[in-house]
């Protein structure tokens, strides 16, 4: 449940866009959303199973010859059955190679394949097929868009889902970040962001707390520990002088384990219930066991268990079926047994703190007595002998217990990520986010990199750099993170440089680079400028000097004058990002992968509706059993109800055994047909009172008669107001019938009248049937069921007659309002000719006079406008003739 205090933040969001957004928190293990919508302030998005939290990962199933992906609970079946088509802890290879050491993830995911890509990154391969891991990540993103969607539909806004924010370790570098962002390019229409959870969690504690003394900084360590990695961010929070000023957050040290972490704890777990089991079984011989994908599976996902349960219990049973060839597994942990096995990684847990404490960067001298409290999230950081450790590092009474360990991250990067998208105007906050690495450039024949961006920079940032360089030709930049090299820059100089003559540019030539620290930490180059310095100062003492400076201080007032004064001209040059230490998704690679996802989404919709539509005939069997059980004796010689008894039976059975080929045509005709008969059983029951006797078929027969005659009176009636419309429309020069049959019937009543003759023919056989049961006494020889079925056939044709009544008043009247129309229109036609030709006649004859009767009757008429004057004086010559009603 959400906190209350968050609760009344997110109703007085004011949305900027009718668009969604949708914060994630993507763990190792575990993901959680949150949606944020006009409809829906803040809502936590649920799996299908109705779980706060969602399996991070895909599996994949042979369904028909057709990939079949399967999301949350539906993995952990696949993955002790098949455990190469799990493909989880995706997060883990983020920014690796396929080359590089990937023992740690195939000990967590036996079975699980990998290919390489031609970008040399690691793809899964499953069924023959490969998957790059930014589109396994892409698909779990594409997941909660798409429940994000359907639960804003649900709650009946029209808002879709076009913004999401990733929240991601701070200590991610350049190649895992940009293979996140690559990942959300395979979203379709999607404004990404990525959010360090450290200031999630920092920004959801603050704004859950709010009550921080103004002018005072209070210090706080976040330590997450996680699935796959154990982080520690030290933050200062400042309150505000009054609500409307905002509370100032500042990153100020981070320290991290890249591998401590749940899933680490889980595997010596798993190590050691393997290692008890091979004493249990001598026979089995190591390489053995650990050459069975499945029981490395089972043994794994029994670790996990155990684990959750010693976290709250002193002791945990493991009991696993079959582990090896039908070989069982049962046995017992105790915590502490489970405490000895982590001793030498719990000693590592206090390690991020004191990196976080000793390499702080934002200009302060924060110890930690100085920290108010140590906040613990993650789900590990609930271990007891995580927090006893920390405890007796730190002391007990730092640690803070009082954020949702699960959900502080999801809340804290929706509102990051909300505030940084601008989606949403959100109440103010003053973040300083710092960068815990530093970000330098050089030319790669040159052994010494600038730094541009020293550690503890903020970011989002801009800076520039004269390069130095002469050359008159390409060269080459090397971009570096914490002094890894991760890409290059090819530089395309020679022709720009080549363009200034001596005329242009007699004093000397720069290279002016624009570098940016993007919002998403990415370190790269925006532009080039070859600046040209003017020949009028360049003999001074210095002046190169100072121009260089001024363009390294480009963001100040005065070194823009200085640039503007004695700069010269200045023309952007090409450059090229080379290959780097991990290459990025092409354009190409992106519209493949998102047609392949556009693919599977496809099939997966049609799947889910054929599922559906098969769970629906499912309950139609079980409904048409019950009403056969409830009915009983009375539709026990209704010979339909046997028929639909076997149906049942036999649909029941092709829906266990046979139906994982059926098609939506094979299921829908099945569903007609039971349908159908179900209803001709539930109606049989129901007339179990009636007595279908002469008096009942004496006033069918009664009845339908009378329908008949008011068909047919209707019917003649049409002729009959035609034939007293024809003198009227002969006098205009029309044919009533012709133009009633001109006009088009009404299209709700077009089915009914289509079968006029057929509705009469029907009816009037039956009346003819029933008339003779009537006259030869036989009624009451009928068997019930034979009187039955005649009383359907008459109470269908009834309906079918009086539907038909209803269609000819209906299209009479609308068709004699259309005439009136047709009418009033031609009379205005004839009206307005003859005032045209009177007209001419005046103009011809100035010196005449209009005869004052014929005037005072033409006054009287209704005046045209000029738009109705379409008529020539050649056609009062005409004879008259049915004129179109479009000109009209």
């Amino acid at each position: 449940m959400l906190s209350r205090e968050l609760l009344v933040i997110f109703l007085g969001l004011i949305p900027l866009s009718l668009a969604g957004f949708v914060g994630i928190d993507y763990g190792q293990d575990f993901s959680k959303a949150m949606v944020v919508s006009p409809h829906a302030p803040l809502e936590l998005v649920l799996t299908p199973d109705s779980k706060r939290k969602e399996v991070s990962g895909v599996a994949f199933k042979k369904t028909e010859g057709d990939l079949e992906r399967l999301y949350g609970s539906g993995i952990d079946a696949v993955r002790v059955r098949y455990p190469g088509n799990a493909l989880l802890h995706v997060k883990q290879l983020l920014g690796k190679k396929f080359d590089d050491d990937h023992l740690l993830y195939h000990e967590q995911n036996p079975g699980v394949l990998f290919a390489e890509t031609d970008r040399g990154t690691v793809a899964f391969k499953v069924y023959g097929d490969e998957f790059p891991v930014e589109e396994i990540l892409a698909m779990n993103l594409d997941q909660f868009v798409q429940r994000s969607n359907a639960l804003l539909k649900e709650k009946g806004g029209s808002d879709v889902v076009d913004q999401i924010a990733v929240g991601v370790p701070h200590f991610y570098g350049q190649e895992q970040r940009g293979m996140l962002l690559d990942a959300t390019k395979l979203l379709d229409g999607i404004d990404a962001v990525l959010i360090d959870d450290g200031t999630s969690v920092a920004l959801s504690y603050a704004w859950k707390q709010r009550e921080f003394a103004s002018g005072q900084s209070s210090h706080y360590v976040i330590y997450d520990m996680g699935s796959g990695s154990t982080r520690a961010s030290l933050f200062s929070i400042e309150g505000s002088h009054d609500d409307s000023a905002p509370i100032k957050i500042e990153f100020c040290g981070y320290g991290f384990d890249k591998t401590l972490g749940g899933c680490s704890f889980t595997s010596a777990l798993a190590d050691f219930l393997q290692n008890r089991f091979l004493e249990q079984n001598p026979k089995v011989r190591t390489d053995e066991l650990k050459s069975s994908y499945k029981s490395l599976a089972k043994l794994y996902q029994a670790a996990e268990k155990a684990k959750l349960i010693l976290s709250a219990n002193s002791e945990a049973t493991v009991s696993v079926e079959s582990l090896y060839k039908d070989l069982d597994f049962k046995t017992s942990v105790t915590r502490q047994e489970f405490e000895d096995i982590l001793e030498d990684s719990v000693l590592q847990s206090i390690t991020p703190v004191v990196d976080a404490i000793e390499g702080q960067f934002c200009g302060g001298n924060i110890s930690i007595g100085d920290v108010n409290a140590i906040i613990l999230t993650g789900g590990a950081s609930r271990m007891p002998v995580v927090q006893r450790q920390l405890a007796n590092a730190f002391g007990g009474e730092k640690l803070a217990k009082s954020v949702n360990a699960d959900e502080a991250s999801v809340n804290g990067v929706t509102m990051r990520g909300l505030q940084t998208l601008g989606s949403f105007q959100v109440k103010p906050m003053d973040i300083i986010e710092r960068s815990n690495f530093d970000y330098s450039v050089s030319l790669l024949d040159d052994n010494t990199p600038t730094v541009l961006f020293e550690r503890g920079s903020q970011y989002p940032n801009v800076t520039s750099l004269v390069l130095p360089t002469n050359s008159m030709d390409n060269f080459t930049l090397g971009l570096y993170e914490n002094g890894h090299l991760f890409t290059t820059i090819d530089v395309l100089a020679g022709l720009p440089k080549r363009k200034f003559t001596e005329d242009d540019c007699a004093g000397s030539l720069i290279f002016n680079a624009t570098f940016t620290l993007s919002r998403d930490r990415i370190f790269d180059i925006s532009q080039i400028e070859c600046v040209c310095i003017n020949s009028g100062n360049s003999s001074a003492p210095g002046f190169l000097d100072k121009v260089l400076d001024a363009v390294r201080l480009n963001t100040t007032e005065q070194a823009s004058k200085l640039k503007e004064a004695e700069a010269g001209k200045s023309q952007k040059i090409t450059f090229a990002h080379g290959p780097g230490s991990l290459a990025r998704l092409t354009g190409k690679n992106i519209l493949k992968l998102k047609q392949n996802i556009k693919n599977l989404n496809q099939k997966d919709l049609e799947r889910a509706k054929l599922q559906e539509r098969k769970n629906y005939l499912e309950a139609v069997l079980y409904n048409s059993r019950n009403l056969l059980s409830e009915a009983g004796n009375v539709v026990a010689s209704f010979s339909q109800a046997k028929d639909l008894k076997e149906l049942v039976s036999e649909y029941l059975e092709w829906l266990d055994y046979d139906a994982s080929q059926a098609t939506m045509k094979d299921v829908n005709e099945r569903i007609a047909r039971i349908t159908s008969l179900s209803a001709l059983v539930k109606e049989f029951a129901r007339s179990e009172h009636e007595p279908l006797d002469t008096d009942q078929f004496e006033s069918f027969f009664s009845n339908g008669t009378t329908l008949l005659k008011a068909v047919k009176k209707q019917n003649d009636s049409t002729a009959e107001f035609l034939k007293a419309l024809v003198p009227e429309f002969e006098e205009v020069g029309l044919n009533a019938t012709a133009e009633y049959w001109k006009l088009k019937t009404p299209k709700q009543h077009s089915k009914s009248l289509s079968h006029f003759s057929k509705n009469i023919y029907t009816m009037q056989a039956l009346l003819a049937e029933i008339e003779s049961l009537l006259e030869s006494n036989e009624l009451e020889e009928k068997p019930r069921e034979k009187l039955f079925e005649l009383k359907l056939r008459y109470e269908t044709a009834s309906e079918n007659m009086a539907e038909l009544l209803l269609a000819l008043e209906e299209t009479q009247s609308h068709h004699l309002k259309e005439l009136a129309s047709l009418y009033s229109r031609r009379q205005r036609v004839l009206k307005k000719r003859e005032e045209r030709r009177k007209a001419t006649f005046l103009s011809s004859n100035e010196t005449s006079s209009v005869d004052p009767v014929e005037t005072s009757e033409f006054t009287k008429t209704e005046t045209f406008s000029n738009s109705e004057s379409t008529t020539s004086m050649d056609e009062t010559s005409k004879s008259r003739t049915s004129v179109e009603h479009d000109e009209l």
